[in-house]
């Protein structure tokens, strides 16, 4: 998959990817009728901060065989499989070029999705699935209050009846589910942080807003959790060792840990010169003489490092192709703004005329990496 395309291919694929979740929802709808129930609603929501289509099959509850409610929640994901199998079966009898690679890409790309959509500890359709199958209403909810009854017995001591006494899973299950939310919102945030950075201070206000949100629902959360310990607990001398105890591991974890600094961006070769490109909102403070940086061939799908170079001086705006960032062919004559270093001592065989570079910038602790990573970008495209 490290076959470049141009840059109208992605449009297409994302047209493509848009119908198809279209019709991924229209199947839910479409076994729910079948089945003697009404569809209610198909929309657009904010599913943890992505954009994603909806069709509300709660009528499907009404059903009286649970192996329809379960035909009812799997109906998308078989529908997005057999439209990525057509796009398969149509690439296998195209010629090759660049129609075979699109349609390719379109496949494997419906096929994750439908496979991410089978993951059952967040509201997709893998878990209405499982929640059909067992018959249990809510039981994501059920699961995750079991997970944070069993962490306040933890800490505090408390003693608590449990939503679903008698299974065994229900902590370990609902410890996922109260984990993968986060994961996917942090997934977000970088998303929406780099897309929106690239429209410059307004970009960067939404993008802090965005963050703020964020933020404002995790304390409220965090408030909740801990007002519920104070009332339950009976002992006040645990509850008190072991926030001291999560505190101190929080601090000592967030300033002993240290993790690789990268600054990402791309890089131009032409026959006279080598540069460095890096993305409005990049540190680029960390970017001296000296640096190392790996030059990368870069596909729709995969990475690989064919090459490596050195910082060789300052910085300064230029127009670059969008190739330096995007996995299109350079011969797009589509450019965008960055800032540029000269390179030096390039090695690398085959290098192509553009694509993805990671300058190494050392390592960081966590909390300084953390705050690199997702704040101090927003701070300089406002400062821009």
């Amino acid at each position: 998959m490290l076959s470049l395309l141009p840059i109208s291919a992605f449009y297409a694929i994302l047209g493509g990817l848009v119908a198809t979740t279209l019709l991924h929802e229209l199947g839910h709808g479409c076994v729910l009728a079948h089945h003697g129930g009404m569809p209610r609603r198909l929309g657009v929501m904010l599913f943890y901060l992505m954009p994603a289509f909806y069709c509300d099959v709660s009528d499907g509850w009404r059903l009286s065989r649970r192996e329809q409610r379960v035909g009812v929640a799997l109906a998308g994901v078989v529908t997005q499989s057999a439209v990525a199998g057509a796009a398969a079966l149509a690439a296998a009898m195209t010629p090759p070029g660049d129609p075979r690679v699109c349609l390719l890409v379109f496949s494997v790309t419906c096929y994750f999705y439908g496979l991410v959509n089978l993951i059952p500890f967040v509201k997709l359709d893998g878990y209405i699935a499982l929640m059909s199958y067992l018959d249990v209403p809510h039981l994501r909810a059920k699961a995750t209050a079991d997970a944070q009854r069993a962490i306040r017995r933890l800490i505090a001591g408390t003693h608590e009846r449990r939503e679903l006494s008698g299974r065994w899973w229900a902590v370990p299950y609902g410890l996922c589910c109260l984990i993968l939310p986060p994961v996917l919102v942090v997934g977000a945030l970088s998303m929406w942080e780099t897309t929106l950075l690239s429209l410059g201070r307004f970009g960067a206000a939404l993008c802090l807003l965005l963050l703020a949100y964020v933020a404002y629902y995790a304390f409220r959360g965090a408030t909740r959790f801990v007002y519920r310990v104070r009332r339950l607990t009976h002992s006040r001398r645990r509850l008190v060792f072991s926030s001291l105890v999560l505190v101190v591991g929080a601090v000592t974890l967030l300033s002993v840990a240290t993790l690789p600094y990268e600054v990402r961006g791309g890089y131009i070769i032409t026959s006279s010169r080598a540069e460095l490109a890096l993305p409005p909102g990049a540190d680029v403070k960390a970017v001296v003489p000296g640096r190392t940086v790996s030059l990368q061939l870069a596909g729709l799908a995969l990475r690989q490092t064919v090459g490596d170079a050195t910082v060789a001086g300052g910085g300064m705006v230029a127009q670059v192709p969008i190739s330096a960032f995007v996995p299109v062919r350079s011969s797009d004559n589509v450019t965008v703004s960055a800032r540029v270093y000269p390179l030096a001592a390039v090695r690398g065989k085959g290098l192509p005329r553009s694509g993805p570079a990671i300058v190494h910038a050392g390592s960081r602790h966590l909390g300084s990496w953390l705050v690199e990573r997702y704040v101090s970008p927003l701070l300089r495209a406002l400062r821009a």
